[in-house]
């Protein structure tokens, strides 16, 4: 419970500070990456907090380049 609300905390208290910022310099995509990157981080450390079983990273990556691996070996026989 906790870590949830501390997650939510510092997200908000990381936003209040950058997202100013950012709109001062005219920065609207910079904007939109910070808050997509903010919200994936937070997300995933909530569902951490609540004891979800989250995949590993390295599944993804051999997902997309399991069958580039394939083809290239299977060209080079």
């Amino acid at each position: 419970m906790w870590g949830i609300v501390a997650t939510l905390a510092a997200s908000l208290a990381f936003a209040g500070f950058e997202l100013p910022r950012l709109a001062r310099a005219g920065l609207r995509k910079e904007r939109i990456v910070f808050l997509a990157a903010l919200g994936i981080a937070a997300t995933l450390n909530v569902l951490h907090a609540l004891q979800v079983p989250l995949p590993s990273p390295f599944k993804l990556i051999e997902a997309v380049y399991g069958p580039i691996g394939r083809a290239v070996f299977e060209l080079l026989k």
